[in-house]
């Protein structure tokens, strides 16, 4: 892999599970795990209807290419620029622990 190719600062952040007071779960906060340099490859990209409103959903799959790390699950996500991606799948390249796939849909806005 060429350093040159990986021209994008993307954030992995992790899932934060905690409980108030009197034990109950509360909302997940993400925590930023690592910031590391990426290759951003986009895959598809599609717009649908979400209701009969006619409220319009844009949708974007992405393939991220970093360095190899062993830290990384698809329970986690990736921010990057002002959009976040759920991590889907973790891919080891040809199993050499060099560098890594993470496939990636957008998640929506709000």
């Amino acid at each position: 892999m060429r350093a040159g190719e990986l021209r994008h600062r993307i954030t992995i952040e992790s899932p934060t599970a905690s409980q108030d007071t009197f034990g109950e779960e509360t909302p997940v906060t993400w925590t930023a795990l690592e910031t590391v340099w990426a290759a951003a490859e986009p895959l598809t990209g599609q717009e649908r209807y979400l209701d009969p409103a006619a409220q319009r959903v844009a949708e974007a799959t992405i393939r991220f290419r970093i360095r190899y790390r062993d830290d990384v699950t698809h329970k986690m996500r990736v921010s990057w620029r002002s959009r976040t991606f759920n991590i889907l799948e973790v891919r080891n390249i040809m199993g050499r622990d060099w560098e890594m796939y993470l496939l990636c849909k957008e998640l929506p806005e709000g």
